[in-house]
């Protein structure tokens, strides 16, 4: 990343660099990033289950509760809205910690939840203005500009497209700075787009996984891998990601197109060991 990159908490010494060929991130951090996520999530499918549950209940506040308290009039079904699309954001954070912690090979602790919600409450409330912001735009905004036609009208919708699009490539890897890197809320967002802008290729596959995340996780009522799951995997994503900008730290010469993936992840290989799907459900035929 030209300029600013974004740093890790703590400064981890590098492995000597063994002697082999660069391999693009398409191919090997890509892999491992998928693996190491989805033994993450196994290691700690009840935690995950248990924070996926509360996901669900605050999410029921402004999607069930409404349709309760509609005989008390829409100003209050208006409220219940909104209050419950505040703590469905500010429990979003508690979660985005607790996958930084299961990223990070520890077990998140429920005893924990209040110093996570602490660490989190204001990023999670821009993070939810913004959201609601960019779900906003082609709602009424794009046919706002629509309905002005001529040049006008086209710039503008050019740029609230580039917007949301912006947005959108910013968006995945704003939780796992707030809870890995930076807790200030505009540092975060500076270096999320610093961070998409350097990264779009792994943004944009982050962007893809998501809804395909959310759609496997249809089959298990989104108790698996669910939100908490999908967090896991942004976090997985940011953790692998910093080995490249220590190494560039490391050797400013380097060529920022072939890092050697194969050699920096050797510590994160051997933490997770070399498992399988065949290993997990048939341990007695490996």
């Amino acid at each position: 990343m030209g300029g600013e990159h974004p740093q890790a908490p703590a400064a981890r010494p590098l492995r000597p660099l063994a002697p082999v060929s660069p391999t693009l991130y398409s191919r090997t951090m890509i892999g491992f990033l998928i693996k190491k996520a989805f033994f993450d999530t196994w290691d700690h499918l009840i935690t995950v289950v248990v924070l996926n549950l509360g996901f669900l209940l605050s999410f029921a506040i402004p999607t069930v509760v409404p349709d309760w308290v509609s005989p008390l009039g829409l100003p209050v079904m208006t409220a219940v809205v909104v209050v419950g699309l505040v703590i469905t954001f500010l429990y979003l954070g508690v979660l985005a910690m607790a996958a930084k912690e299961i990223a990070f090979y520890r077990t998140p602790s429920f005893g924990d939840l209040v110093s996570y919600l602490a660490h989190t409450w204001k990023g999670s409330l821009v993070f939810g203005g913004l959201t609601a912001l960019a779900v906003l735009i082609p709602f009424f905004f794009f046919p706002f500009y629509a309905s002005w036609g001529g040049a006008i009208g086209f710039i503008g919708m050019v740029i609230l497209l580039w917007a949301l699009i912006g947005w959108s490539l910013m968006s995945v890897w704003f939780y796992p700075l707030l809870c890995q890197i930076e807790p200030k809320v505009r540092k975060v967002l500076k270096k999320s787009f610093l961070l998409a802008l350097d990264n779009p290729g792994l943004s944009i596959l982050l962007i893809l996984s998501t809804p395909v995340i959310l759609f496997i996780s249809i089959f298990t009522a989104l108790l698996v891998p669910g939100p908490a799951g999908l967090m896991v995997w942004l976090q997985d994503a940011l953790k692998l990601r910093m080995y490249k900008y220590e190494y560039l730290e490391a050797h400013p010469d380097a060529d920022r197109k072939k890092i050697p993936w194969e050699t920096l992840l050797i510590e994160e290989r051997e933490r997770v060991g070399k498992r399988t799907l065949k290993g997990m459900f048939f341990p007695w035929k490996e």
